[in-house]
């Protein structure tokens, strides 16, 4: 056994320790054949072309994406502007979204999909259920810069910031397509469509 795959190997056990594998779902992932699978799709170079985000989807689980660092000692206009969007919602001002916190903050965001339709106020109940909590606008535009192609993929809400525009109340969130990122206001009593990924973070 090469060098490599003994350090490899040691890396799986602390993340098999950090993740609270116990003997039990360890038997599980041996005798159903899927740790095979991984290793065999590995060895011939399928898993480079797997889209994890669709992956953990498959198994039920939430999409995790990189840690970002929130930069608090950075003006609300600042942190559009270092998203690079080809569009931005006029309304999404100073005035109407206040940025509260200090320094640089590191966290590591989670996309809830639900796949089908949800309210906000429903959405808002089954991330207190998970221990989650939603996401604010200076977490959106963290993690925008950061996380560019995401948004291109589908729509990311983040339901923690909000304001009233023009008697509604309006919600930030990041859409896209392939030629274009946009960052805009939608509306918290119209509810979501199955396609939307919501972003949250551990409490």
């Amino acid at each position: 056994m090469s060098i490599v795959i003994l350090g490899n190997a040691k890396h799986l056990i602390n993340l098999a320790d950090h993740k609270g594998l116990t003997e039990e779902a360890c038997d599980d992932l041996v005798q159903t054949g899927l740790q095979a699978d991984l290793y065999e799709a590995a060895v011939v170079g399928k898993l480079k072309r797997v889209d994890r985000f669709a992956f953990r989807q498959l198994l039920g689980l939430v999409a995790k994406i990189c840690k970002i660092v929130v930069d608090y000692t950075m003006t609300l206009e600042q942190m559009v502007i270092a998203g690079c969007y080809d569009l931005v919602d006029l309304n999404i001002t100073p005035d109407l979204f206040e940025v509260e916190g200090e320094g640089q903050v590191e966290l590591e965001p989670e996309l809830v999909h639900f796949g089908h339709d949800r309210s906000s106020e429903v959405v808002l109940a089954e991330l207190e259920k998970r221990g989650l909590r939603p996401g604010t606008l200076a977490e959106l535009l963290a993690f925008g810069a950061t996380c560019p192609e995401v948004q291109q993929e589908f729509l990311v809400v983040a339901l923690g910031s909000s304001a009233e525009v023009c008697g509604d109340r309006r919600v930030p969130f990041l859409d896209g397509n392939d030629s274009r990122r946009v960052l805009s206001l939608g509306w918290f009593e119209d509810g979501w469509g199955g396609n939307c990924r919501f972003l949250a973070f551990r409490k």
